[in-house]
Order: structure tokens, then C-alpha cells, then sequence
């Protein structure tokens, strides 16, 4: 959804916050039910991260309409998120997946073990 909001969306990404309250949420979620993971982006620096999305970056891409240095600000918090949600999902026993390299690959693993999970689950319900 971000994607598609571009120029206009920047702001508030630049404001995102690390406030998701664990304690309170996840001993809310059923797990047998509904099947959390969580994706990081932890090997790679802040600045191989602003390279890349320059390297990417066009006119449907929000970043697209960032100045070098709200990029690398938004870098610099996307990658401290990034630490801090893995700890948390380790915390919490959520598997956790990084995507900083072999993205296609690492996603395919998450297909196959959310597969085979939910077909041993009658009462899981597939979207």
C-alpha cells in the first residue's frame, strides 16, 4: 500500500515508530489460528541500503522523491527497526526471516514452510 500512496507517503515514513506494544498483543493473537512471522533486513548497512534504492529508485517509488539526505535519515531508522523487530520476534518466538539477500529465494522458504504448516492445520484458514 505504501507503494502506491508515492510522493505523498514519504512524511509519514519518515515518522514511523517502534511501538508496537508485544506484551500486550501477542498473548491476544491465537497462534494456532493465525501464523506470524517476520521479515528483516539485517545484513546490510545503512549505507548499502541507500545505494540500492538509488540504484532502484523511479518516479512510482516514494524514496524516489526523498533528498539524499531524507533518504539516508530514513536509512539510518529502517535499519534500526529492522534490529529492533528481529529482537522482539526472537523474544516472542516468531520465526523471522531475513530478506537482505537471496530475497526470491528466502521468500519461496517462507511459502513452503507457511504450506506446510497450514496443511497439517485443518483449522487454518488460507487467504
Amino acid at each position: 500500500m505504501a507503494l502506491q500512496l508515492g510522493k505523498q507517503y514519504f512524511t509519514e515514513i519518515l515518522s514511523c515508530r517502534t511501538d508496537i506494544d508485544f506484551v500486550r498483543l501477542i498473548p491476544n493473537i491465537n497462534r494456532r489460528k493465525y501464523h506470524l512471522i517476520g521479515l528483516t533486513y539485517n545484513r546490510i548497512s545503512e549505507e548499502e541500503l541507500f545505494r540500492t534504492i538509488r540504484k532502484y529508485d523511479t518516479e512510482d517509488d516514494w524514496t524516489y522523491y526523498l533528498s539524499d539526505e531524507q533518504l539516508k535519515e530514513y536509512c539510518g531508522q529502517y535499519v534500526s527497526q529492522n534490529r529492533f523487530f528481529d529482537e522482539k520476534f526472537r523474544e516472542y518466538s516468531i520465526p523471522s526471516y531475513d530478506t537482505s539477500t537471496n530475497r526470491e529465494e528466502v521468500l519461496n522458504d517462507i511459502v513452503e514452510h507457511l504450506e506446510d504448516r497450514c496443511a497439517w492445520e485443518p483449522e487454518t484458514i488460507a487467504m
